[in-house]
């Protein structure tokens, strides 16, 4: 089976085929699953705009995307309430992007930004 696969097909997965292969790992909580789902479709609405080329090289075969899944799972994103903050489910999607292939450059971005203790 080929890891490199047509957009159409990540997208498919990001917006209904991951479900099933969660479900039968058990090991997502459903708060979790219901997070999960928004911000996966929201990736899959990036990758049918107009801006989907420029992210085919960092969720582009399935690999990367399973990368991505477990960042915003280990980010434990059943804790978050996005709803309740300003902060954009497309901005958590190009931040943990960024984290993810450019560490270095994520560093100096969030350091720009640090607020020191008082």
């Amino acid at each position: 089976m080929s890891l490199f696969v047509d957009s159409s097909s990540i997208r498919n997965f990001l917006r209904r085929d991951w479900e099933r292969a969660e479900s039968q790992l058990g090991s997502v909580l459903s708060d979790t699953m219901v997070k999960l789902g928004a911000v996966l479709n929201e990736l899959a609405n990036i990758l049918d705009g107009d801006s989907a080329a420029k992210y085919l090289p960092l969720v582009g075969d399935l690999r990367k995307v399973k990368r991505f899944i477990n960042a915003i799972l280990l980010m434990q994103i059943e804790k978050t309430n996005l709803g309740r903050t300003d902060f954009d489910k497309r901005d958590l999607i190009n931040l943990m992007l960024l984290h993810l292939n450019y560490p270095g450059l994520f560093r100096r971005i969030r350091n720009l930004f640090a607020v020191e203790p008082a």
